[in-house]
């Protein structure tokens, strides 16, 4: 069973803003989450920074151990507060109708400048919704800037070799 979210899909937007969440996608979403009544997983959207233009998609299990790590930080702090503005005012669950769709609002395409063409792509334990064009311009550049820097021949495998405090 899939457990964490992974994979490009280029699903269309219908005129009244409905999209298919990737079957992949809702089976990482059930297995991270209880269900609604009628069985369908649970999606808590949130809108990424107003510049990058994404929406985020996690699952329950996993915006609750956001949460958790948010309720762990200093009452009062920046940082508290940022992620508090990110996780808990712009995050919601979202209801996945029988058919394994989302309604956009016009809204958030409207800022997102979200036409007919999405792309969903799987970071893990969370996903992000963009306008097609808009990921390819902001990933791309990002990308390819990223392999420029180190030269040819360069492997992302190299990443884990780098000394990180980041590993949990």
């Amino acid at each position: 069973m899939a457990t964490m979210f992974s994979g490009t899909f280029d699903p269309k937007v219908d005129p009244k803003g409905r999209v298919s969440i990737p079957s992949e996608f809702r089976a990482v979403l059930l297995a991270g989450g209880p269900a609604d009544d009628k069985g369908r997983p649970v999606l808590h959207l949130g809108v990424g920074t107003a510049e990058a233009g994404y929406l985020e998609g996690f699952s329950t299990q996993e915006i609750e151990a956001l949460r958790a790590d948010i309720r762990h930080l200093k009452r009062g702090s920046p940082r508290r507060a940022q992620l508090e503005y990110f996780y808990f005012a712009n995050t919601s669950p979202v209801q996945i109708d029988e058919n394994g769709r989302i309604s956009i609002p016009q809204t958030l395409r409207d800022q997102l400048g979200l036409g007919e063409d999405a792309r969903f792509v799987g970071y893990g334990e969370r996903f992000e919704i963009w306008n097609r064009d808009t990921y390819v311009q902001v990933r791309g550049k990002s990308i390819s800037g990223l392999i420029q820097a180190h030269g040819p021949g360069y492997s992302p495998f190299a990443l884990f070799d780098e000394d990180d405090e980041e590993r949990a």
